[in-house]
């Protein structure tokens, strides 16, 4: 018995699905090409397996009629022909056939490109003729449609917001996302006239609504900045956030001149860069643009490497004159380390390139390399890139001591961290740094009451061991995934510790990120517990943002809750937050 040989999965399926895209493309715009035009067709040269059909593997309970249908469809021959035959297969079907195929997923059962085509066809087909019946199925099915959507959109937007009134729906940003693209007035007034109440959290964690906001900028800029302040406060920020992008990609220099007269506006700039959705195009222009900046934001900016390094600048990052605009070398190596990182993680060889460039001390030199290779430790392509762009032995001799030790004393170590927050902490405050990823990674296995016996087993470790651990969690922004309550209670700890820095000092201005930073990611997903921890700050400056940023945060998602916390703050306190919510 012969074995059928099945698709090569490099060639056989991307060059189908490329045909897939090409036809789909036709029938959207309605020109869907005849089965018997062959000669208009992409044609593949046959490979070994490319003109071998794969057979269907079709369920018992689908009917024989369907199954010689899809038997017929993957017996066509060559890749192109069983395309061919997908489209005649959609052509000779009604509207309601195609619509009972999808339902039934009869076409799913045989694998391939094939059946991504008929789907994608048959879809657009229903679509055409009964819109309102495709949409409502494939909603039910919680799938958007987004050819289908679009095609609607397009056509009859006002008929595809009458929809939305009597199908409500968790899906109603993304289909409004998508009807961004064509008419975006008509979505601004939709979200004013019905605030979105239907899966806020979620979309804000997706980023759904930074999309929806990004395609209204893309089309029309000045009618967003029209309608900013009409919005509901659970998307004005995202709006915002949109618009100064935007503005910053028209005119970089001017939008920071704006923002820097703006009493909150760092706040606006950061939550602007921290979005899930970024535009980047503007940041090709940061390295260049320093002088555009007061000192007081450079200090700030210095402390936030992570916010504005990206694969497009990290290169004129490194070749930047930090030192002549009054950056600290501790803070120019800071820099230099996250560009480098970024660097490499897309061209090792380029990083290697810079890394000879700088002007480095022997000792600065192999931190950074250390570091470089702890960074790309887990990628061996990039690491096997990385060891053939040194040139120097005894780089290479470091670069290997790094790669070596790193798995073998995280390996013999490990299980003596599990689940033991007391030695766990104090491994942290041991630890000399190259093993300290692996520390971090081996929380994501701790159940929730050992990880709420960290906060506790830190308050009791002698005073220098605590300062130990608590600066290894700097730069909160790197440790995202560690427990949010131990992370926020290492930076309160430094904060009490910084009382009598003053707030110009860069060390200060690095806490006081930290805190922003922590409140903010945490207010996204714990809210209360958030706003507690705020609430014990020691009274600060960093305070006082603290609830601003997490006021802002909340807002954006849960605005009754944001007001009762605000309402049970201190008058002072309160009038400060509501100031800042009001823009002033």
């Amino acid at each position: 018995m012969n074995t059928p040989q099945p698709y090569s999965p490099r060639f056989a399926w991307h060059s189908g699905l490329l045909i897939v895209t090409t036809i789909v493309g036709w029938w959207f715009a309605g020109f869907a090409p005849k089965p018997d035009g062959g000669r208009d067709q992409p044609v593949l040269q046959a490979t070994r397996t490319s003109n071998r059909s794969a057979r269907p593997r079709l369920e018992s309970g689908t009917p024989a009629e369907v199954r010689q249908k899809v038997k017929t469809v993957m017996a066509a021959g060559s890749q192109r022909d069983r395309m061919l035959a997908v489209m005649g297969l959609v052509e000779s079907m009604d509207v309601e056939e195609l619509a009972q195929w999808i339902k039934a997923g009869w076409f799913e059962t045989a694998a391939g490109p094939e059946a991504v085509l008929f789907n994608k066809l048959a879809a657009l087909k229903w679509a055409r003729a009964d819109p309102e019946g495709q949409l409502e199925w494939s909603l039910s099915n919680n799938i958007v449609p987004t050819g289908a959507v679009r095609l609607w959109a397009t056509r009859d937007p006002e008929s595809l917001v009458e929809f939305l009134d009597k199908h409500p729906t968790n899906q109603e940003n993304a289909i409004l996302t998508i009807l961004a693209e064509s008419d975006p007035e008509l979505v601004l007034n939709r979200l004013i006239e019905k605030p979105s109440d239907t899966s806020v959290v979620s979309n804000f964690f997706t980023g759904s609504m930074y999309q929806l906001f990004a395609n209204v900028a893309r089309l029309d800029p000045e009618l967003l900045d029209e309608y900013l302040n009409k919005l509901p406060k659970s998307n004005r920020g995202i709006g915002e956030s949109i618009s100064i992008q935007t503005k910053l990609n028209q005119s970089f220099s001017e939008e920071i001149a704006r923002l820097q007269a703006q009493p909150d506006g760092w706040s606006r700039f950061y939550d602007a860069l921290s979005t899930p959705y970024l535009q980047t195009d503007f940041l090709r222009e940061f390295p260049s643009c320093l002088t555009t900046f007061s000192k007081e934001w450079m200090q700030k900016l210095a402390a936030q490497p992570s916010l504005y390094i990206r694969e497009n600048n990290a290169q004129q990052w490194l070749e930047a004159d930090l030192e002549s605009l009054n950056f600290t070398r501790e803070q120019v190596g800071d820099i230099q380390k996250s560009s480098l990182q970024i660097l490499a993680s897309d061209d090792p060889a380029a990083a290697i390139a810079s890394l000879n460039r700088l002007h480095l001390s022997v000792a600065e030199r192999a931190e950074m390399l250390t570091e470089l290779t702890s960074y790309l430790a887990k990628d061996r392509n990039a690491m096997t890139r990385l060891k053939a762009a040194i040139d120097s032995p005894d780089d290479l001799e470091l670069v290997n001591q790094a790669i070596d030790e790193k798995p073998e004393s995280w390996e013999s170590k490990s299980s003596r961290w599990t689940q033991q927050p007391e030695s766990w902490l104090e491994a942290v405050a041991e630890n000399s740094g190259s093993n300290f990823s692996f520390l971090l990674d081996n929380l994501k296995y701790w159940d929730s009451t050992h990880l709420a016996q960290l906060s506790s087993q830190f308050e009791a470790l002698p005073e220098e061991e605590k300062l130990k651990v608590a600066e290894k969690f700097s730069d909160v922004w790197k440790y995202g995934n560690s427990d949010p309550a131990f992370l926020s209670t290492c930076t309160a700890y430094r904060l009490e510790r910084g009382q009598d820095i003053s707030p110009d000092d860069p060390e200060m201005q690095k806490i006081s990120s930290d805190v922003s930073f922590q409140v903010k990611t945490w207010g996204q997903v714990d809210p209360i517990a958030a706003s507690r921890w705020a609430d014990d700050l020691p009274e600060c400056q960093a305070k006082t943002t603290a609830r601003k940023d997490l006021a802002r945060i909340w807002m954006t998602y849960d605005p009754d809750a944001a007001n009762q916390w605000i309402n049970s703050l201190p008058s002072e306190a309160r009038a400060e937050v509501r100031a800042a919510l009001a823009g002033n």
